[in-house]
């Protein structure tokens, strides 16, 4: 499992599992949403990015909010 934290005003810290290919990202506001799927390039384009908030809204579709 990878992990970072961005330096974000939404994001609080991002969560990867390579084999799996599932992100979760939780938000300062307490919200967790998972990802299916997601390769590995995706992962490391997120922590790469500018802003991860705007990332997120962006780049990432159809995630399962969980609690």
């Amino acid at each position: 499992m990878k992990q970072f934290k961005p330096n974000s005003e939404n994001v609080k810290r991002v969560k990867y599992d390579p084999l799996k290919k599932e992100l979760e990202v939780e938000f300062h506001s307490g919200a967790t949403y998972q990802y299916h799927n997601v390769p590995r390039q995706r992962f490391d384009a997120f922590r790469n990015a500018d802003s991860a908030g705007a990332y997120a809204a962006k780049k990432l579709k159809n995630g399962e909010r969980v609690e």
